[in-house]
């Protein structure tokens, strides 16, 4: 086997040598890169869990009670003759009763 002369020896231990180095800055940047997710992960948990402990805000007055359901000014029945129209504003009216949570009794 024939030896390598002495200056493809030194470029051959400056190449490994160059290697080495571009290796370790890998390395020390995934590192670096591994930190950083793990703090951005507890930013994010720390976030969510802040968010589901936070009561949701209100989306508006809701009516409590009949009269103030009532101040809605909701569409009222003109006692129209067609069956289906009437039908209708019925099942329309006892859904907005059920989305306002008014009691029964009211």
């Amino acid at each position: 086997m024939a030896q390598r002369p002495p200056s493809a020896r030194i470029a051959a231990h400056e190449d490994a040598t160059d290697l080495k180095g571009v290796l370790r800055g890998m390395i020390e940047l995934q590192q670096k890169q591994t930190i950083l997710l793990r703090d951005g992960l507890m930013v994010a948990q720390q976030t969510a869990t802040l968010a589901m402990e936070r009561p949701a805000a209100p989306r508006g007055p809701k009516p409590e009670n009949i009269s103030d359901f009532k101040r809605l000014q909701l569409v009222i029945f003109t006692g129209i003759e067609k069956p289906l129209e009437a039908e209708q504003w019925l099942v329309d009216m006892i859904n907005l009763l059920n989305a306002a949570q008014v009691p029964a009794e009211d």
